[in-house]
């Protein structure tokens, strides 16, 4: 009987709809791996290192021990863990797959699946059930989320923040219809975002108080109120970042704010000087970009047609999000990029394609909720002709993604894409306005020709990359050659310690050479023996007998916070980079040596504030 009820539900049948698409939308990683995506090894790498360290106890695992062929790596003192403890939850399952991408993509699939549920019970707060559900669904499968998050870029962390934009909105909608127990929801949400993609974090940040703003009734009251869920988030999760912040002197960070590729000034889309080796991905953004930002102007031709004054101020909410989004992605806005600093460190402003298929997603719930079904006629005809449209729309887009190196066509190319953006608006009107009279509906077909055009291009980007699941592309790395790919274990440069020299970071001989040259530890000078008796992350014991005082190096790279201690007395003992690692000096006698990397004051100073931030939101939880 209970479970009758249930499938009755109609939120029920959509849900089950969301992880089905999911399911289905995530199945070529799954089956078939995206090992030639951008970022792909790093993560699997990453991955694999933080689940290992993870189950043999270490709670936040900081100093991957066995990374940069076994010399250790500072990676997750500045990365966010959130996502990696949700692939190390995988890991036992899949413990057959010796690779760990198995963990890595199902934890992918359970994002999709998250992203989509957390999408429509926010959008079931301001819309009908079957419009949050296609505006749900359109959130799941736009490109920037979907083919280039997972498919081109494999930007785990990035892909994973998408699950938490909508769940921070729907508590938000939930506290403004006063439901105050939605404010600690609002603070574990802005909490778990933080944890996951600190630069999305500073891009969607402000969203939810502007939304406070523009349409609560006690508006600076409850935006207060949201402001001090969004420090109370940032407070629980000082232990992650103050560390990430305060530490980057330690490493090569000048790789992400120095070397011309990052900068944001010349990443903008538009730009007459691209990087010829992006100019493929530079296309598909710019078109994506178009395409969605054609969405927001057919949005905005809806908003005559709302009876509700509500819904229209949502709706004006969402469009002008829209479009904010597109101006921060252009050159136009770099007068803002170079007055509030603290956006550079976003590095490429096309990341706001986040927040533009967020706002996008509303927009196309918002305006589908305000439509009367009954008023469509001959849908079937307009569905078929929608459909025919977006495909023939489709093939051109993915001939206009191919880049070209002559700068001669950069305009034409330019008029062509505003061109191709703004024909569905056009189109739809000529083809549907003899099938239907409410213009109301036109504008919300015409949203639909542009939604699944886009929709399919990112469904061709995924079958191309795949080659229709038969894996003819040589680049692309089925599971079994993972091991070869992740052979050498080497951080990104940016992550590398500062006291390593680039001679050797560069010359992966001269890694190895480094790393195979030293068992555990061994004596540089000197005259004696040692052994080590336990190798663990953080946490090295040595044992010497020396006849004279003797120089160490350790098989681990230098970093502040290691320390040595002798047994007994326990006085440090001075530490020196010998090559990029540890090098303690010894004296003679028979020691045991303890070599630890301690908690600094960073992460010391982080774990007090996210203590008393616990405090707090237990004490607001209390009292509500």
């Amino acid at each position: 009987m209970i479970k009758n009820i249930i499938f009755k539900k109609t939120w029920f049948r959509h849900l089950l709809l969301i992880v089905a698409i999911a399911l289905l939308f995530t199945l070529p990683s799954l089956f078939y791996g995206v090992f030639d995506a951008h970022d792909v090894k790093v993560h699997l790498l990453w991955s694999n290192s933080f689940a290992e360290q993870f189950w043999q106890g270490e709670l936040y695992p900081r100093w991957l021990f066995d990374a940069n062929f076994g010399l250790g790596s500072p990676s997750f003192f500045f990365y966010p863990p959130f996502p990696y403890y949700i692939s190390s939850l995988f890991h036992p399952i899949f413990f057959s797959d010796s690779s760990g991408w198995m963990a890595l993509a199902a934890s992918c699939c359970l994002a999709l699946i998250l992203s989509g549920i957390n999408t429509y019970f926010w959008l079931r707060e301001i819309a009908k059930e079957y419009a949050a559900l296609m505006g749900a669904i359109a959130y799941m499968i736009l490109p920037y989320h979907l083919t280039i998050n997972l498919y081109l870029r494999f930007a785990y962390a990035e892909y994973w923040a998408f699950v938490w934009l909508p769940a921070i909105l729907y508590f938000t909608v939930r506290f403004l219809k006063g439901i105050k127990l939605s404010l600690i929801g609002i603070i574990l949400s802005y909490f778990l975002l933080s944890i996951t993609h600190l630069l999305t974090f500073i891009i969607f940040a402000f969203v939810p108080i502007f939304y406070t703003i523009f349409l609560a009734k006690e508006r600076i009251k409850m935006a207060l109120f949201i402001l001090l869920s969004l420090f109370l988030g940032l407070g629980l999760s000082a232990v992650y970042w103050i560390p990430a912040i305060t530490m980057q002197e330690n490493i090569s960070t000048h790789f992400l704010w120095k070397e011309e590729g990052f900068l944001y000034q010349n990443n903008f889309l538009f730009l007459l000087k691209q990087f010829p080796d992006r100019a493929h991905f530079w296309n598909y953004l710019e078109l994506l970009t178009l395409f969605v930002g054609a969405i927001a102007i057919i949005s905005c031709l809806s908003i005559q047609y709302q009876n509700s004054s509500k819904n229209k101020q949502e709706i004006i909410y969402w469009i002008s999000i829209s479009f904010a989004s597109i101006l921060m992605m252009i050159p136009f806005s770099q007068f803002i990029w170079d007055k509030v600093t603290i956006l550079q460190k976003i590095q490429f402003p096309w990341r706001f394609h986040s927040l533009l298929t967020l706002s996008i997603s509303a927009a196309i719930a918002l305006v589908f909720s305000s439509l009367e079904l009954d008023s469509l006629k001959n849908i079937r005809k307009a569905a078929i002709a929608l459909i025919l449209f977006s495909i023939s729309m489709t093939v051109w887009i993915s001939y206009l993604m191919y880049p070209t190196r002559d700068s001669a066509f950069l305009i034409a190319r330019v008029f062509l894409f505003f061109s191709l953006a703004l024909l569905p608006i056009f189109a739809s009107l000529l083809i549907i306005k003899s099938q239907l009279e409410n213009q109301q509906t036109l504008l919300a077909i015409a949203i639909s020709m542009m939604a699944i055009a886009i929709c399919l291009n990112g469904g061709w980007a995924i079958q191309n990359k795949f080659a229709l699941g038969l894996v003819f592309n040589d680049n692309i790395h089925k599971p079994s050659r993972v091991s070869e790919i992740l052979k050498l274990k080497r951080d990104p440069p940016e992550y590398r310690p500062k006291w390593l020299p680039d001679e050797i970071w560069w010359s992966d001989k001269e890694m190895q050479k480094l790393s195979t040259s030293i068992y555990g530890a061994d004596i540089v000078s000197g005259q004696g023996k040692i052994s080590v008796k336990q190798w663990k992350p953080r946490n090295v014991i040595l044992e010497t007998n020396a006849t004279t005082d003797i120089f160490v190096t350790v098989r681990q790279l230098y970093y502040p916070g290691w320390v040595a201690k002798i047994e007994g007395n326990y006085d440090s003992i001075s530490l020196y980079p010998d090559r990029g690692l540890i090098g303690i000096f010894i004296p003679k006698g028979k020691h045991r040596i303890f070599v630890k990397l301690t908690v600094g004051f960073a992460e010391r100073f982080g774990q007090i504030i996210s203590i008393i931030s616990v405090i707090i939101t237990v004490r607001l939880y209390k009292h509500h």
